[in-house]
């Protein structure tokens, strides 16, 4: 059971002749049933009272921090001003991991010798690779929000031991999820629990289904364009991509009819894209320059260990004994012969190794040559190799801060006078 606090405010708000819970009623209920606290609330009738939550979300592009809903900023009638140190602005890394939070507050210097300002630090957090804080170097009090950048339940494991990721929960402690993955048929190779393809250092595992994968975004506008016909009315999109890869942007850029990436849209598009911009149509997830490497497969519907024959031509061939014995491995040359990469040698244990192999200028086989016990199994697969986002494409931070140019314009016209 995660508890959560609320801090209820008298706004004079009346409820009459709407259906809802009395809020006095509906606390006590909580409290009684599950052990919910909640803050002193001051003396007002029920039907004026409006429940509020402790702390909201400020946002600009993403999440910029956190501020406190109890800090009163009502002086009097119509009458408003600022308080300092409500609000609590995150620090964060490349991973999106909150290392600090400062306050909107700012303090004289306590060294007589120092100029300007100091930031009112209000929290500080040093994590261990899979997320746990780590003790002596982290005060998080503060903060809701830590590892990944994602929301933390310390009610439910302690202080920093666990997270909501969206789509399933995360132990930081164990750097595993507690359930498995949404998408676990696209990873058949790895655990289902496990977090950013055990590289927590390179990856994340966004909202928990999968890591390093890319985003694209549609913006649609509408424009005035000037034709032989008159001035008309046409539609306008583009697409904004992050962690995409080359070919993925190449193929954007092919349905462009303006000189800076514009292609046509219609007027119902872009009437659901004022509706909502985030439904899956205009915001989708993509295979990502920097997603981890998927499965490669061996062509042939049986394989045959003396002639194994990989969709892709370059990639990582695992080879396992599941006991004692020995195997060697490799691929066949242009001439047909074969070329040794390495051997295996496994006790009763059982081991694996994996190599990668590039047989493009070879006859397209690998081989397996196994030499084991009775009762031992040989077993092969194949994986491709990824580049790493070693030519990852990003324009995301240009969404919505765009608009189609006088030459874009002067491209829609010409289409729109040939029809």
């Amino acid at each position: 059971m995660i508890k959560q606090a609320y801090y209820y405010n008298n706004l004079q708000l009346s409820f009459d002749g709407f259906p809802h819970y009395n809020p006095l009623l509906y606390a006590a209920e909580l409290e009684s049933r599950f052990g919910i606290q909640f803050d002193s609330m001051p003396a007002c009738s029920a039907i004026t009272k409006y429940m509020l939550p402790r702390t909201y979300d400020i946002y600009g592009s993403s999440r910029l921090g956190t501020m406190q809903a109890s800090s009163n900023r009502k002086d009097g009638d119509n009458l408003y001003s600022r308080k300092l140190g409500g609000k609590g602005y995150e620090i964060t890394d490349h991973l999106g991991n909150v290392h600090a939070v400062i306050s909107d507050r700012k303090l004289w210097p306590q060294d007589t010798m120092a100029e300007g300002f100091q930031a009112e630090v209000l929290s500080r957090t040093d994590y261990w690779p899979f997320g746990m804080e780590i003790n002596g170097r982290s005060d998080s009090s503060f903060s809701s929000y830590g590892f990944n950048g994602y929301e933390r339940l310390d009610r439910l494991s302690g202080r920093g031991n666990s997270y909501d990721f969206g789509a399933r929960m995360y132990s930081a402690r164990l750097g595993k999820f507690f359930s498995i993955d949404p998408r676990v048929k696209e990873f058949p190779y790895w655990s289902p629990y496990l977090f950013a393809a055990n590289n927590p250092i390179r990856f994340i595992d966004v909202d928990g289904e999968g890591p390093g994968d890319g985003t694209r975004k549609l913006w649609v506008t509408k424009i005035q364009v000037p034709t032989k016909n008159g001035v008309q009315t046409a539609y306008l999109k583009k697409a904004y991509y992050e962690n995409a890869t080359p070919a993925q942007v190449a193929q954007y850029k092919q349905s462009a009819v303006t000189p800076n990436g514009w292609y046509l849209s219609t007027a119902a598009e872009y009437a659901q894209f004022q509706k909502d911009p985030t439904q899956g149509a205009f915001q989708s997830k993509i295979r990502g320059a920097d997603t981890p490497e998927k499965s490669n497969i061996f062509t042939n519907e049986i394989p045959n260990l003396s002639r194994l024959i990989p969709k892709n031509s370059v990639g990582k061939l695992t080879v396992s004994l599941d006991g004692e014995g020995s195997a060697t491995y490799g691929y066949y040359d242009e001439d047909g012969n074969q070329v040794e990469l390495g051997k295996l040698t496994a006790d009763e244990e059982g081991a694996s190794v994996t190599v990668d192999f590039d047989i493009r200028k070879g006859d397209g086989g690998l081989y397996v040559n196994s030499n084991s016990s009775a009762g031992t199994t040989t077993t092969a697969g194949v994986t491709t190799q990824g580049k790493r986002g070693q030519n990852r494409q990003d324009n995301m931070e240009d969404y919505g801060n765009e608009e189609p140019t006088k030459e874009d314009v002067e491209a829609v016209g010409k289409i729109l006078d040939e029809r």
